[in-house]
């Protein structure tokens, strides 16, 4: 579908958005991400890392960190929708591939900075959600989050570094 204007295509943005907030919160429509990613055609995501052996969870996680670190400025009132989609998702997640797991941490990372924290109050909102989904992809999946184990065991240094 092509829009014609900016404010059409930030429309459509956030419009999908809410649907895939609304979507998040069933279960069945979670199982469904499961299933391998399996790209059609000319690739319109040029600017994403090749995806092997990947799900449609992982695909959805690198859109996502692509629009929260990348993304306009307009579009700065979906990063909590954004998150909390991740978030829905999580327990229901069976893998996650390892550069999935990465830009989830280097979201944690860009959102746990103090200058990021202390600028606006409802910030720490996001590192909440973040903290949430790590612990849903561990605490359900345990067996298929090795990628995620790992990274989070080796990433205790950006926690620590932020609580001294």
């Amino acid at each position: 579908m092509e829009c014609s204007g900016g404010a059409a295509r930030l429309g459509l943005v956030h419009l999908c958005t809410f649907l895939l907030l609304v979507l998040s919160s069933e279960r069945d429509f979670a199982i469904q991400l499961n299933k391998p990613f399996v790209p059609r055609g000319k690739r319109p995501y040029s600017e994403l890392p090749l995806l092997s052996n990947a799900n449609l969870s992982d695909f959805l996680v690198l859109v996502f960190s692509k629009v929260l670190v990348d993304g306009s400025d307009k579009l700065d009132g979906l990063h909590e929708c954004l998150l909390t989609i991740i978030d829905n998702l999580s327990p229901y997640l069976k893998t996650l591939s390892m550069v999935a797991t990465l830009s989830l941490m280097r979201l944690f990372d860009k959102y746990s900075r103090p200058k990021f924290l202390f600028s606006n109050d409802r910030n720490h909102r996001f590192v909440f959600f973040l903290l949430e989904t790590f612990n849903n992809l561990i605490q359900y999946q345990y067996e298929g989050m090795t990628h995620t184990r790992r990274s989070t065991s080796h990433g205790t240094h950006i926690i620590e570094r932020r609580l001294v």
